[in-house]
């Protein structure tokens, strides 16, 4: 449900190669569409293709509501 990197190993690709991976599962799933939210990393997600469609508030705190269409290019 989460996903997340260490910060002695932040800023080495790592991130993006786990949300990559995640993305080919679900392709390779038959899954179209992605969806997640987060409070602090929407720029991370943008850079990788994520369009965000909606910002909330959950807990208090503000969020960004984002979707990956898996079929589209990067």
């Amino acid at each position: 449900a989460g996903l997340y990197v260490h910060p002695d190993h932040r800023r080495l690709g790592i991130g993006a190669a786990l949300v990559r991976f995640c993305e080919a599962e679900a392709s390779a799933l038959e899954f179209h569409h992605l969806y997640l939210y987060t409070a602090r990393a929407e720029a991370f997600y943008g850079r990788l293709g994520w369009l965000t469609i909606e910002s909330a508030v959950w807990a208090g705190e503000p969020i960004a509501i984002m979707k990956r269409r898996l079929d589209a290019p990067s």
